[in-house]
């Protein structure tokens, strides 16, 4: 891709190496799709990654590995040599909370990185779904489908929150109720919060956190538990597709792996499973 100096460890990627990144990340667009989105918004260095961006070169001067190290970490690898290198770098954050990668790669990453015998607070496994048609019409419920506003930050926050408790056990309001409502409310500023409101109650909600050429990752795919099994999800999904699809290939979602609801939903709208990946509270 380029020549550099060869490094037995990874070093920080700065604003000249975007497009090498890009470029590097863009060899398997669908799984990297989250981090590959974040560089084309934000570019290499920003606050908003809440971490930065690692790169590994072997001895030839060819980049093996992309990573972002922070509070989430997050990583493409094309050796075992880049992908130790990042666990040893991830070792020396204190900020690191979530370790997210393809299954194989995190059980690796995870041997290198844990202290001793140290147990993940939370492991659990995600399926990466993908879209690639649109759907051929929109019926149902959808017809109130539309960009948050600020004024339903504290609907969206919630039920963001709810999502985490049931995959986590973690209330982020508990934590950080300022700074978890101050990132809803960004979302929402920048238009990426899609929601379904019925006589000011919140029916559903799904956010565009990532969009590169390829494709659209959409994740906090939430519907209201008073009104599950009314098809809400199926159609909101189907419109969400009409909608965001139209210069793009395609649009993805991670799905835990024991949310049986969740995946026959997908399912249903024409998703097909991409890959498995683990997810690693820490």
């Amino acid at each position: 891709m380029t020549n550099r100096v060869a490094s037995a460890v990874a070093r920080p990627l700065s604003g000249k190496d975007k497009q090498l990144a890009l470029d590097f990340l863009s060899e398997r667009p669908i799984h990297n799709v989250i981090i590959a989105g974040w560089i084309r918004e934000h570019g290499i260095e920003s606050p908003r990654h809440r971490g930065a961006f690692y790169g590994y070169w072997n001895k030839d001067g060819l980049l093996e590995g992309v990573s972002l190290i922070g509070q989430i970490c997050m990583f493409e690898t094309r050796s075992d040599a880049a992908l130790l290198a990042f666990a040893e770098q991830a070792r020396r954050e204190t900020s690191v909370r979530l370790l997210f990668a393809e299954d194989i790669q995190l059980e690796k990453f995870w041997r290198s990185y844990k202290q001793g015998n140290q147990q993940p607070k939370v492991r659990c496994r995600e399926l990466l779904f993908e879209k690639v048609t649109k759907s051929l019409s929109i019926t149902g419920h959808t017809g109130g489908l539309k960009k948050a506003s600020p004024q339903e930050l504290k609907q969206v926050a919630a039920a963001h929150a709810q999502m985490m408790v049931e995959e986590t056990g973690e209330n982020p309001l508990d934590k950080d109720s300022e700074g978890f409502h101050k990132r809803c409310a960004i979302r929402i500023q920048e238009e990426k919060v899609w929601v379904l409101i019925k006589e000011g109650e919140l029916i559903f909600k799904a956010d565009v956190v990532a969009e590169t050429p390829e494709t659209v990752y959409v994740e906090g795919f939430w519907v209201n538990p008073r009104h599950r099994r009314r098809r809400y999800g199926e159609y909101c999904w189907q419109a969400l597709t009409h909608g965001l699809l139209s210069d793009k290939l395609s649009m993805c979602g991670f799905v835990n792996d024991e949310n049986l609801a969740a995946k026959t939903l997908y399912e249903k709208v024409g998703c097909q499973v991409k890959g498995g990946f683990d997810k690693i509270l820490v």
